[in-house]
C-alpha cells in the first residue's frame, strides 16, 4: 500500500474509516516579520517543540462511496453539490473521520493547515508498521511537516509565498 497523495490515500481511508482494518502545534507564536521584510522568511517560535498526533480510526464511519464521493465533489473539480454533500448528516461521522486540524487530539486521514493540506502520510505510517508512539518513525515524519508549517504559516500570505517558505524552511531547519 502506498500513502502519497490525496488520491492515494484511499486505502488509508478506508482502513482508519471505512472498513475494519502528543501535541503538534506549537504553544508560542513566532515574533512579527521584521519592519523591512517583503517577502515571508521560515522562522519557528524559540519555543517550538514538536509533538505527536496519532492517527484517528473508527471502523465503518465511511462507505467507500461516501470516500468517493467527497474527493469527486469537493476535491477533484469544483462540484456545486459538495456543500450538500458535506452537510449531509449521514456523511457527518465520516468526514470527522477524514478530516482533521492541527488543533485535535488525533488526526484523520487529511490534515488541514493555515494554507495548505496533506494527506496523514505519518498516520498512514504509523496504521501500517503498528507503532503508534510517540518514539516511533511516523512521530518524527510527523514532526518535520508541523515544523514547515509552523516555520511559514503565520507569516505567509499567498498560496505560493508560503510554499516557497517550507521549501527554504524544509531544506534549511527542518
Amino acid at each position: 500500500m502506498r500513502c502519497a497523495g490525496l488520491g492515494a490515500v484511499l486505502a488509508l481511508i478506508l482502513g482508519a474509516c471505512g472498513g475494519d482494518a502528543g501535541s503538534g502545534a506549537p504553544t508560542c507564536k513566532p515574533g512579527p516579520a521584521p519592519a523591512n521584510s517583503t517577502t515571508c522568511e521560515p522562522r519557528l517560535p524559540d519555543c517550538w517543540a514538536p509533538g505527536w498526533k496519532p492517527p484517528r480510526t473508527a471502523p465503518h464511519a465511511c462507505t467507500e462511496a461516501q470516500i468517493v464521493e467527497d474527493f469527486a465533489k469537493c476535491w477533484e473539480s469544483f462540484d456545486p453539490q459538495c456543500d450538500e454533500f458535506q452537510r449531509d448528516p449521514a456523511n457527518a461521522a465520516c468526514l470527522k473521520c477524514l478530516f482533521s486540524t492541527r488543533d485535535e487530539p488525533s488526526y484523520g486521514a487529511i490534515l488541514l493547515l493555515s494554507k495548505s493540506y496533506l494527506s496523514n502520510v505519518p498516520g498512514c505510517m504509523a496504521l501500517i508498521d503498528g507503532d503508534t508512539s510517540s518514539t516511533g518513525c511516523a512521530a518524527k515524519y510527523q514532526a518535520y511537516f508541523a515544523c514547515v508549517d509552523d516555520a511559514c504559516g503565520q507569516s505567509c500570505i499567498s498560496h505560493e509565498q508560503y510554499s516557497e517558505c517550507t521549501n527554504r524552511a524544509a531544506s534549511d531547519m527542518c
